[in-house]
């Protein structure tokens, strides 16, 4: 966004830790740039107080199990979601299945705007578009194309 030209950009993370690695980035990318700002604070409670502040957002929701060791109580709370899903005899539960988010934030197709929204675009495992890595990335470049395209300069 910055690149782009954005006058202000906003970071936010529940993990301290994750907006520190932010900043470094943006650092190390734009040394000096004051339009950049970060916030360790939960996003959903953060997009509740901006009163359409922003022209356009770009949500990636939390993980369902963010480390290895929560995995199988996740598995065992997706189950609640989905009943054999963690069945005792399974052999195997594959990763890309889109179970770190159990809800999908649903956008349109062709735009990639969330529905009913002109400035969120829902993209990754987090949004409930993507099951892994490999999948997240594929659908990140693909929604940035759609903000480019949106945005870029009429010449």
């Amino acid at each position: 966004a910055m690149r782009g030209g954005a006058n202000l950009v906003h970071s936010v993370d529940s993990s301290a830790k994750a907006i520190a690695l932010t900043k470094a980035n943006v650092e190390l990318n734009f040394p000096g740039d004051s339009r950049h700002e970060a916030y360790a604070e939960d996003a959903f409670k953060f997009l509740n107080t901006i009163d359409n502040k922003y022209n356009l957002i770009i949500l990636d929701p939390p993980a369902f199990a963010k480390h290895r060791s929560a995995i199988k109580n996740a598995l065992i709370d997706f189950d609640k979601k989905i009943k054999g899903y963690a069945a005792p005899s399974a052999v195997l539960t594959g990763a890309e299945t889109r179970t770190s988010s159990p809800v999908r934030i649903v956008r349109n197709n062709e735009t990639r705007l969330a529905v009913g929204k002109d400035n969120v675009y829902p993209c990754g495992e987090g949004a409930g578009y993507a099951g892994g890595i490999t999948s997240a990335a594929i659908d990140g470049i693909k929604t940035a194309i759609a903000v480019i395209e949106r945005y870029r300069p009429i010449i």
